[in-house]
């Protein structure tokens, strides 16, 4: 064999070698985070990989919503069959992958719940935890959604392995932990709201007033979300659960943001129930967990209430 050939071989056979390496390492990383077994993960291995959430009522938004709604005294209540898909820490660009495909699904609910609060329209152009979404890139809506916020996780689902790139150690800890752990979530079948108990209010959040923007961005995002539901017979409702009153003051502009939000509501033939500031609950401290998180007790409360509403719009 000439020189030049022995060459090439060896240069195929060390390409072959790293593309392998590479390839053991992304699927190891992959799929050991699919099955992490926190509520997000959870979550979103119900909705892309087992898909059998079928809910008539499902709740999409974040952290505040995830702490708001208790699902089984919503569906206790109401007797509709309830999901809470919300994500901690999410804006619409984090979780709209979740809300694009259970839109898509054979099966979509008759009603769907948006959270309101008061930075829901920024755009920062990242998304909280990117990795979540790593096992299922293949997947056409994470693609899209993806693919558009910036073109860093553009290259997430253009360029193999690109995710390698974006490791951080909690990353690998946690794929790891996962396989160590027999790949199962032991908190398959918990409840999807986070019950938080108490009270956690630090003093520094009614010191400073925090601006809040509209990102156009986020604006379209609602409006072509709203849209893909509209067309599937959905009904869209949006909802700002109860902020704890004195809380309220650092949130200048939370006002501004709640009036875009009718005027989406009003042009997409959906509706807006504001319970923020209902005095029942925003001045009862013992209701929250922090300004803008109802804990266990506030949220067993207020889903009640938001069952007692929500009723009659179901017959």
């Amino acid at each position: 064999m000439s020189k030049r050939k022995l060459f090439i071989v060896r240069v195929l056979l060390f390409s072959a070698i790293c593309f392998v390496v590479l390839l053991s390492i992304s699927s190891f990383l992959k799929i050991g985070h699919k099955y992490v077994d926190r509520r997000p993960n959870i979550k979103l291995y119900r909705v892309f990989d087992r898909a059998d959430i079928n809910a008539q009522l499902l709740i999409l938004g974040s952290s505040i919503a995830e702490a708001a709604f208790n699902s089984g005294i919503i569906e206790e209540q109401t007797g509709l069959k309830t999901y809470n898909a919300a994500l901690s820490g999410r804006k619409i660009q984090d979780w709209r992958p979740v809300g694009y495909q259970l839109c898509h699904a054979d099966t979509v609910p008759d009603i769907v719940i948006l959270d309101v609060f008061p930075n829901m329209l920024d755009w920062y152009g990242n998304i909280y935890h990117p990795q979540d979404f790593y096992p299922y890139l293949l997947n056409p809506n994470v693609k899209e959604a993806l693919s558009e916020i910036n073109s860093r996780y553009s290259k997430l689902v253009t360029v193999p392995f690109y995710e390698l790139t974006m490791l951080n150690s909690n990353y690998i800890k946690d794929a790891f932990q996962a396989w160590v752990t027999g790949l199962e979530q032991q908190g398959y079948d918990s409840l999807e709201f986070v019950q938080t108990e108490g009270s956690d209010f630090d003093p520094k959040d009614l010191q400073h007033f925090i601006p809040v923007a509209a990102d156009p961005l986020s604006v379209k995002a609602y409006y072509e979300l709203i849209s893909c539901f509209n067309q599937r017979g959905t009904r869209v409702i949006f909802i700002a659960p109860p902020m704890y009153s004195p809380g309220m003051s650092a949130y200048v502009r939370y006002g501004e943001v709640k009036q875009m939000v009718n005027q989406i509501a009003d042009s997409t033939n959906s509706l807006f129930l504001d319970y923020s500031n209902l005095e029942s609950f925003s001045e009862k401290k013992l209701y929250f967990f922090n300004n803008t998180h109802l804990n266990g007790e506030g949220a067993a409360a207020f889903s009640r209430r938001f069952s007692l509403d929500i009723k009659p719009l179901t017959n």
